[in-house]
């Protein structure tokens, strides 16, 4: 390490720590006030796991991996009370990606 050089091993774990840990939050931005909040109710989920959101009827739906909490699933989203709760959580056949 002290040269600037990882080995192939510390390689491979700082790219499954970036890619399959999780690391990120769901956030709520207003644009015209120029501000972030996290939604704190979600719990974090794995960002390069390519997470996406949904609009179906008035609910917002946001994707979740956290293999450290067996969460493989959506959390819907209520913005008019600001709560949010697992929608739903797949638990055989794989990740949700």
């Amino acid at each position: 390490m002290a040269t600037g050089a990882i080995t192939e091993n510390e390689y491979d774990e700082l790219v499954n720590l970036v890619l399959n840990k999780p690391n990120s939050r769901w956030s709520k931005l207003d644009l015209n006030a120029q501000t972030v909040e996290v939604i704190a109710e979600i719990p974090l989920t794995t960002g390069f796991g390519f997470p996406n959101s949904n609009k179906f009827d008035t609910a917002l739906y946001f994707q979740l991996i956290n293999p450290d909490q067996n969460l493989n699933g959506f959390y819907e989203y209520n913005s008019e009370t600001n709560s949010s709760f697992n929608s739903f959580n797949v638990t055989a056949g794989g990740s949700i990606n």
